[in-house]
C-alpha cells in the first residue's frame, strides 16, 4: 500500500510542476492573437490590437510580459485610440497560488494611454460591453462576501511602476479638455494593513495654453483589507502653473495632511491639513499674494459638506484664526458659513493696489461695492478708480451667513478699531447688520443692504457716526494729499438709498438725507474777522490791511440738514455759529463732480464781544453775502462787500430822504423802499 500512496503523491505534486513545465517549453501565446482579440470584442464591443509580442512564463511565476497593444475607439469618437500601453510586465508566484495566496511582483506599465471623450450629447466612449455580454451573468460564481475578503487578504504585490503614462479627458460638454502627460507612478510592496510608499507626478495642460505645469504628489498609504478605510499618511501634494489664464502670473500650490478615509461611512477628515498658495499676475487684486491655511479637516461625501472647524490662517495685510462650512456643494456656489477673528486687517492692498478692476474676483468686487456704499466712501471710491461693475449673477447665488471681528481695519488714511460686522447673503439679498467700529476718533454703527433680485441693483444704508473728527472723515473722502480746511467733533446720521449696474452709477442715483453737527471746531484758511475788516474798511472808506493773523474761524457750532436727490446733495438750513458772526444760508454740492454752491449771509453774532462790538459798528444789522465755491477738497470763500456798500448807500440815502419828507410822504416812501 506504500508504494502505491507514494506514487499518488507524487503524481499530485509532480504534474503541476511536470504541465508548468511542458507550458513553459512548448506554450507560445503569440499563437493566441486572433482568439484573445475575438474574445475581447465579444465581451467588451470593441476591437483590440496586440502588436507586440506576448511573452510568458509558468515557474517559479506564472506571468505575462507584452508589447504594444491598443484598444480601438467607439464610432463616433474619432480615429484616435480609446486605450493603449507600450508594455507591461504582470508576475504571480505558482506555489502560493495554489494554497490560495496572490503573491505578485512589482506590476510594470509602461506608457499608457487614454482618450476619454464626451461628446455634447452626454454621450462617453468609455461604455464597454455588447448587449449579449452585458445581459448575460455567470449562474456558476457561488463566492460569497466572505470568500472575496479572504481572496483581498492573501493579495500581496510588490509594487505598482508605471512611466511615461497620458491621459486626455475631452468634455465637449463643457468645452473643458484636461490632458495629463508624462505621468509617472511608482510604489512600494502592496498589502493591506501595511503602510505603502507612492509616489506620484505629471505634467498637465487644461484647455490648451490657459492653464499648464506640473503636480507631484506622496504618502504613505494604508488600505484595510475590508477595503472600507484608507489612511493617507504623510501626505504631500505640491503644483506649479502658468498660462493664460493666469495673465503673465504664476500659480504655486501645496497641501500636508494625515487623512483617513472611511469608505463605508463616506467620511475624509484629517487632525490638520496644511495649504499654501501662492499667486502672481495681473488675475489677482494683489500681486503677488501669499495664503496659507491650517485647520482640522472634516468631509462628508454624502451630505455635501466641508467643515474646517478650527482655522489659522494667513493672507496679504492679516492673520487671524476662525471657522468654516461649506455645504451645497452641488450648487453653482456652495452655502458658506464663516466666523473670522482678527487682530490686524489692511485692506489697503486688495483695493487700492488693483491694477485692473476688471480683473477683480467676484468675491472682492462684493466687498468693495458693499463698503463704497458709505456717503463718504463714494467720493473715495470714484477718486481712486475707474467704476466697478457690480457682478449682478455671483450676488443672486450667493449663500453666505459671516461674522466678522477684527482689532485693527485699515485702508489707505482709515484706520478703524473693534470692527464688528454679520453678513448674511441669501435669494439676491446680502445685508450687513450690525455693523460696528471705533473710527475717525468716534464710533460708527449702522446696516447695509444690497437686493439684486431685479434687472437693477438697490441699495439701501444707514449709518450713525458718533464723536469724529471731521478732519479725518474729510481726509479720508478726499485722499492724502487733500487740504485741511474744516476740524471739530461731529455727530453725523444718514439714511440713503442708491441704485445701478457700478459704483458710479450708484453716485449719480444717490438719495437719501444726512444730518450733521459739528462743535468745538475751526475753517481752515477761512478767516471771518478779516472777511468783517475788509467790509468795514470799505464801509469807512479806508485802506484794508491784513493784520497777519491766522486765516482761522473757529466753530462754536454748526449744523447742515442735507437731502440728496441723484448725487445732487442740497442743504437749504445752514447754520453756523462763530464767536464773532454767524453764517446762514443754503446751497448744494454736487457729488458726481464734487463741486460745492453756497450761497451764505454773514451777519454779527448776537454774543459778540463789547471790543468786537464798538470794532465793527459800521456791520451792525448787516448781513454780508458769502459765496462758497470749488470743491470739496479746496473749496472758496467770497464776500461780496460791494454789495455790503452798496446797501449802505441805500441806507443813509433813505435816512436822509425820510428825515426830510417823512411826516408828508411816509407811507409811500414805505413802498419805495419795500417795507
Amino acid at each position: 500500500m506504500k508504494r502505491p500512496l507514494l506514487i499518488l503523491v507524487a503524481i499530485i505534486i509532480l504534474i503541476p510542476f511536470a504541465i508548468a513545465g511542458w507550458l513553459a517549453l512548448f506554450f507560445d501565446a503569440n499563437d493566441y492573437r486572433e482568439q484573445i482579440a475575438a474574445g475581447f470584442q465579444e465581451a467588451t464591443g470593441r476591437e483590440i490590437s496586440i502588436t507586440g509580442d506576448l511573452n510568458t512564463s509558468f515557474f517559479p511565476w506564472i506571468g505575462i510580459q507584452t508589447g504594444a497593444i491598443e484598444v480601438a475607439n467607439a464610432p463616433g469618437f474619432g480615429d484616435a485610440p480609446l486605450a493603449g500601453i507600450l508594455g507591461a510586465k504582470i508576475k504571480l508566484k505558482l506555489l502560493p497560488l495554489l494554497g490560495g495566496e496572490v503573491q505578485m511582483e512589482t506590476v510594470v506599465l509602461n506608457g499608457v494611454q487614454a482618450n476619454l471623450i464626451t461628446l455634447k450629447n452626454g454621450k462617453t466612449n468609455w461604455e464597454f460591453g455588447s448587449a449579449e455580454a452585458s445581459d448575460t451573468k455567470s449562474t456558476d460564481d457561488k463566492s460569497t462576501p466572505d470568500d472575496a475578503d479572504k481572496a483581498l487578504a492573501a493579495l500581496a504585490i510588490g509594487g505598482i511602476e508605471m512611466k511615461n503614462a497620458r491621459i486626455t479627458w475631452d468634455d465637449r460638454q463643457s468645452g473643458t479638455k484636461l490632458e495629463l502627460t508624462n505621468m509617472n507612478l511608482e510604489t512600494g510592496a502592496i498589502s493591506f494593513d501595511s503602510p505603502v510608499a507612492v509616489s506620484f507626478d505629471t505634467d498637465f495642460a487644461l484647455n490648451g495654453e490657459e492653464i499648464k505645469g506640473g503636480m507631484q504628489l506622496s504618502t504613505n498609504l494604508k488600505l484595510a483589507s475590508d477595503m472600507q478605510k484608507v489612511e493617507l499618511n504623510d501626505f504631500a501634494i505640491d503644483v506649479e502653473a502658468t498660462g493664460t489664464a493666469l495673465e503673465g502670473g504664476k500659480l504655486q500650490k501645496s497641501m500636508k495632511a494625515d487623512i483617513d478615509i472611511d469608505l463605508a461611512a463616506q467620511l475624509i477628515s484629517s487632525d490638520k491639513i496644511a495649504l499654501s498658495l501662492n499667486l502672481s499676475g495681473n488675475i489677482v487684486p494683489v500681486n503677488p499674494m501669499a495664503v496659507s491655511l491650517e485647520s482640522p479637516l472634516k468631509v462628508n461625501l454624502a451630505s455635501e459638506m466641508i467643515e474646517l472647524p478650527a482655522m489659522q490662517y494667513s493672507i496679504p495685510g492679516s492673520k487671524g484664526t476662525g471657522s468654516m462650512v461649506l455645504s451645497n456643494l452641488a450648487n453653482p456656489l456652495p452655502t458658506i458659513k464663516l466666523v473670522i477673528e482678527t487682530d490686524r486687517f489692511d485692506a489697503t492692498p486688495w483695493v487700492g493696489s488693483a491694477p485692473d478692476q476688471s480683473s477683480i474676483t467676484d468675491a472682492m468686487a462684493v466687498e468693495q461695492i458693499l463698503y463704497s456704499l458709505v456717503s463718504i466712501h463714494l467720493a473715495h471710491a470714484q477718486a481712486k478708480s475707474e467704476p466697478v461693475d457690480i457682478p449682478v449673477e455671483t450676488i443672486r447665488q450667493l449663500d453666505v451667513d459671516a461674522s466678522l471681528s477684527i482689532g485693527i481695519f485699515i485702508l489707505d488714511t482709515l484706520q478703524a478699531t473693534d470692527v464688528k460686522a454679520e453678513m448674511k447673503a441669501k435669494n439676491g439679498i446680502v445685508r450687513i447688520e450690525p455693523f460696528s467700529a471705533q473710527l475717525f476718533g468716534g464710533t460708527s454703527t449702522g446696516m447695509m443692504e444690497l437686493d439684486a433680485r431685479r434687472d437693477m441693483p438697490k441699495f439701501r444704508l444707514t449709518e450713525d457716526l458718533s464723536g469724529v473728527q471731521i478732519a479725518q472723515v474729510m481726509k479720508y473722502s478726499m485722499g492724502e494729499g487733500s487740504k485741511e480746511w474744516i476740524t471739530g467733533l461731529a455727530n453725523m446720521q444718514a439714511r440713503l438709498r442708491t441704485q445701478g449696474l457700478d459704483t458710479a452709477a450708484l453716485t449719480q442715483a444717490l438719495n437719501g438725507t444726512v444730518d450733521a453737527k459739528i462743535k468745538d471746531g475751526a475753517f481752515e484758511g477761512f478767516s471771518v474777522r478779516k472777511m468783517l475788516q475788509r467790509a468795514n474798511a470799505l464801509l469807512k472808506r479806508e485802506t484794508y490791511v491784513d493784520d497777519g493773523s491766522p486765516d482761522r474761524t473757529k466753530i462754536l457750532e454748526m449744523g447742515l440738514n442735507t437731502k440728496l436727490v441723484n448725487g445732487i446733495a442740497s442743504t437749504n438750513n445752514i447754520k453756523v455759529l462763530t464767536p464773532l458772526a454767524d453764517l446762514t444760508g443754503s446751497g448744494t454740492a454736487n457729488l458726481n463732480t464734487q463741486q460745492l454752491d453756497y450761497r451764505l449771509k454773514l451777519a454779527l453774532s448776537s454774543g459778540i464781544s463789547e471790543i468786537d462790538k464798538a470794532e465793527f459798528k459800521k456791520l451792525e444789522g448787516k448781513a454780508l453775502p458769502l459765496k462758497i465755491t470749488g470743491n470739496f477738497n479746496d473749496p472758496k470763500f467770497k464776500i461780496d462787500v460791494s454789495k455790503a456798500a452798496k446797501q449802505e448807500v441805500k441806507q443813509k440815502a433813505e435816512k436822509k430822504i425820510r428825515k426830510k419828507f417823512g411826516k408828508k410822504y411816509g407811507k409811500q416812501l414805505d413802498l419805495l423802499f419795500g417795507r
